[in-house]
């Protein structure tokens, strides 16, 4: 699984959220929900590290039309995918980093020509040469994450499917993507 980055929020004590944390100094994007923030414990000096390096909000936005979507920690190329027919925003749902750091893995973007459909995969993983085989082309690398859970900053990202369309979320967008009929 692929992890994302939470960021430390709340007054008065230690809070980590998933996505909509993100400080006022990082650029956003409008987000469909909010995901709770509840408090945890904070991650080790270790963790630490890979916690702050995970600070880059990827966007993903969607072409409803196909239900193929786009992920991109840059905000231009969210924009400029319009007009390929990207409009639906669907904001922000985890963050990485923009540059290999220690313990990060490089998560490829994917797309197949055939189907018009984006995946990401962490690279040399099982996912990533199971895309290849099923003729999706490797346009490099999209942005770092965490190959392993973190303690206190990362959770984990889902792949749902819906016909040959894949979609990255996190667990707390499960029943919303269940009922619009997309499957783990």
């Amino acid at each position: 699984a692929l992890g994302f980055g939470n960021r430390e929020t709340g007054e008065g004590g230690r809070a980590w959220g998933r996505h909509d944390s993100l400080d006022d100094s990082l650029p956003q994007r409008p987000k469909k929900g909010v995901l709770s923030v509840s408090p945890i414990v904070a991650p080790s000096a270790g963790a630490a590290e890979i916690c702050s390096a995970l600070s880059a909000p990827v966007i993903q936005v969607a072409k409803e039309s196909s239900g193929s979507s786009l992920l991109t920690v840059w905000a231009s190329e969210a924009d400029a995918a319009s007009i390929y027919g990207f409009t639906t925003d669907l904001g922000v749902p985890f963050t990485a980093s923009m540059v290999d750091a220690t313990e990060l893995t490089p998560v490829h973007r994917l797309y197949n020509p055939a189907t018009y459909d984006f995946w990401w995969a962490l690279e040399n993983s099982s996912t990533y040469a199971s895309a290849v085989k099923d003729g999706y082309r490797d346009h490099g690398v999209g942005f770092y994450a965490s190959a392993t859970p973190v303690s206190g900053c990362t959770g984990p990202l889902l792949t749902f499917t819906r016909g040959t369309k894949h979609r990255i979320a996190s667990d707390a967008s499960t029943p919303r993507l269940l009922a619009e009929g997309w499957a783990k």
